[in-house]
């Protein structure tokens, strides 16, 4: 960056020019938008966070909610499946050698 006043070469987030002293007026403008970007994370941060937590938990309730009952169904399925096969009237015979 060059300085608007002696036109030396500085770099662009020093405040002053290191050779005449004058205010990088650009890097006072950063700094200010940085400082007003971190208060404003501040006081969303934590609400993001807690909605995007609560997000994921709407999900992973809503996929248990699907997952659980189709194991249930299908464990319940194979137990009466099971019972009826080795029960004393099931008709189902095995065959062959």
């Amino acid at each position: 960056m060059k300085c608007t006043n002696c036109d030396a070469d500085f770099a662009s987030g020093q405040r002053r020019c290191p050779y005449c002293g004058i205010v990088n007026e650009h890097a006072l403008k950063l700094a200010k938008e940085l400082q007003t970007y971190d208060a404003a994370y501040e006081q969303k941060g934590d609400k993001l966070l807690e909605s995007g937590t609560n997000q994921v938990l709407k999900q992973l309730t809503f996929g248990l909610g699907i997952v659980l009952p189709v194991i249930a169904i299908v464990s319940l399925g194979c137990v009466a499946f099971f019972r009826y096969r080795f029960s004393e009237t099931s008709s189902y015979e095995v065959t062959g050698a």
